[in-house]
């Protein structure tokens, strides 16, 4: 609960900071950014007031234990199994039919077999040429961004420069989802 009334909290301030501004159009493309109003710019009442909100709505809803999961107690074993053994991996599947639940070896299995050992569509690069296609990319970007500064608006330019900048981890993660519609049995 505590998440929401910070995320709730900064949101305010800013619409208050940024009250009477003119408004950047409206885009689809928005990162959310960690900037917060100076605590000098946000009325006094207001903190007041929100700090009075935020107790009582704490008040309302506490987080509580449950006694009892909503499952049978054979069902909750083989959940609890599920997650703590290194053998087996909670999985996607195609069509939105669900999770899937596969051997971890079999699913490493069918990702190299169906898609990375497939030279036409996939090829293994160094870390270091890795980081090299990074910095190309981010270079290129950039580049974007400054050819086209006439017809990007703020926002979407705000958006591409967020998204060089705040990446911990600019590297795509592969995963495969399982066709449990097909048979035999794909990815």
């Amino acid at each position: 609960m505590q998440d929401y009334l910070k995320r709730f909290q900064k949101d305010l301030f800013t619409k208050v900071f940024f009250a009477g501004a003119q408004s950047l159009p409206p885009g689809k493309l928005f990162l959310r950014s960690d900037w917060e109003p100076p605590d000098d710019k946000v009325p006094l009442e207001l903190k007041r007031r929100l700090r009075l909100f935020t107790r009582k709505v704490a008040s309302l809803y506490r987080l509580r234990q449950a006694r009892v999961p909503n499952l049978l107690p054979i069902q909750y074993g083989v959940l609890k199994a599920l997650k703590e053994s290194p053998h087996t991996l909670v999985t996607r599947s195609d069509k939105n039919l669900g999770p899937a639940v596969a051997e971890r070896s079999d699913y490493i299995k069918a990702a190299l077999k169906d898609h990375l050992y497939d030279g036409a569509t996939y090829r293994k690069v160094t870390p270091v040429d890795a980081e090299k296609e990074i910095i190309a990319i981010k270079a290129k970007v950039l580049a974007f961004i400054q050819t086209f500064k006439k017809t990007l608006s703020q926002q979407d330019r705000t958006f591409l420069l967020r998204s060089l900048a705040d990446v911990k981890d600019p590297f795509p993660h592969f995963y495969i989802t399982w066709k449990l519609h097909k048979t035999p049995l794909k990815t």
